[in-house]
């Protein structure tokens, strides 16, 4: 066969480093000559030629996978405990029986007065938290009186001026009982009329400020936040292990939860 368009020019050997020729087949006037060196590394080629090798964590695996399931747990830990919490404002106390009665008529109805002695500023700053209540029982009856109520409702005022109030809320022990119980306040403190017969009567006062829960919220949705955050990270970065982690310490407190009811359960 002739001269074969594939092969050299020469017929002599060739420098082994130099870079073999390709020729166009003579059906064109130009000759197109040049080599393919192999990258010196492995890699992704990008534009250019550029080879830029794979980036890899220099993190170990399994150092990813502690952190996911014990490390952030115990970050986030910290910081909950570490927030400042809002104070818990009250004030509670039992109303101390003066261990008189007097008797007054309301609307025609002839009642028993019982009377409580309070601070010297209760009749002014009773009301002067976000929610209070009073509430008093005996053996045949409770009754309950709180800011929720709003207005309450009033009957008229007796021969000692007195006007006299509706309570929030009453219960009666037995079905059949039923009476008038209205209580008001005056210098002396608290004051509960009523129908019914009474063995003994106690009164309570309690009262709190609505503390700001923005605090706590934040906490609380700070946990699935950033677990959940935490997980799609791991994996979009392609770190599974941290997010295999998470996912680890939220399955060990799940099955901690159900082990601490079944045993709860079973001790009882």
């Amino acid at each position: 066969m002739g001269n074969e368009w594939w092969k050299s020019d020469s017929d002599g050997e060739q420098d082994a480093d130099a870079p073999k020729s390709l020729r166009i087949p003579k059906t064109t006037n130009y000759t197109l000559e040049g080599g393919v060196n192999k990258l010196p590394n492995s890699g992704t080629n990008q534009v250019w030629g550029q080879a830029s090798p794979e980036q890899k964590s220099s993190v170990p695996t399994i150092a990813w996978f502690l952190f996911g399931m014990i490390g952030l747990p115990l970050v986030l830990f910290s910081i909950s405990e570490f927030t400042p919490q809002p104070n818990y404002d009250f004030n509670d106390y039992e109303l101390v029986s003066n261990e008189k009665t007097e008797y007054t008529i309301v609307e025609g109805d002839n009642l028993t007065v019982y009377s409580f002695g309070v601070p010297s500023n209760f009749q002014s700053s009773y009301d002067g938290y976000d929610f209070w209540e009073i509430w008093a029982d005996s053996p045949s009856w409770w009754m309950s009186i709180n800011s929720d109520t709003g207005q309450f409702a009033s009957s008229e005022a007796d021969d000692g001026g007195y006007t006299w109030f509706e309570p929030s809320y009453v219960e009666f022990f037995e079905e059949e009982d039923d009476g008038t119980i209205l209580w008001t306040l005056d210098e002396s403190g608290l004051l509960i009329a009523t129908n019914t017969d009474v063995e003994f009567l106690s009164a309570y006062y309690f009262s709190e400020n609505y503390s700001n829960e923005l605090t706590s919220a934040l906490t609380c949705f700070m946990w699935p936040v950033v677990m959940i955050g935490g997980i799609i990270w791991g994996f979009a970065t392609k770190r599974r292990s941290f997010a295999y982690g998470i996912m680890s310490a939220f399955v060990l407190a799940l099955a901690a939860f159900f082990l601490l009811i079944f045993a709860l359960a079973t001790a009882f």
